[in-house]
């Protein structure tokens, strides 16, 4: 390790610093967090995932990712990796780095 001859401390990260989020903040976000619904990867859900990345040409993760959003009953799953506008059954894909007005 070297260290700043001025100060005999070790030399600072040359990358910008993330600035703290306050802790008020975090412990709210976590327990807003704590709110959503947790799907679990059981073998059903992973026979449907294998099943709808057979049919739709899909990564087994993506597919994964889907069939805990369709347990959910989500209606929206935002990603960039699968295709905008997407169905599957009740659930619309949505890229949100897209342009406005793009399709």
């Amino acid at each position: 390790m070297t260290f700043a001859p001025e100060t005999g401390a070790p030399p600072k990260s040359a990358g910008p610093s993330k600035p703290k989020m306050p802790p008020a903040t975090a412990q709210a976000l976590t327990r807003a967090y704590a709110a959503w619904q947790v799907v679990a990867s059981d073998m059903a859900l992973v026979d449907a995932a294998i099943e709808k990345s057979i049919q739709h040409q899909l990564s087994i993760w993506d597919a994964m990712v889907i069939e805990a959003a369709l347990r959910a009953d989500a209606q929206t799953l935002y990603s960039e990796d699968l295709s905008h506008g997407q169905r599957f059954g009740p659930l619309t894909v949505v890229n949100p780095f897209l342009p406005a007005g793009a399709k």
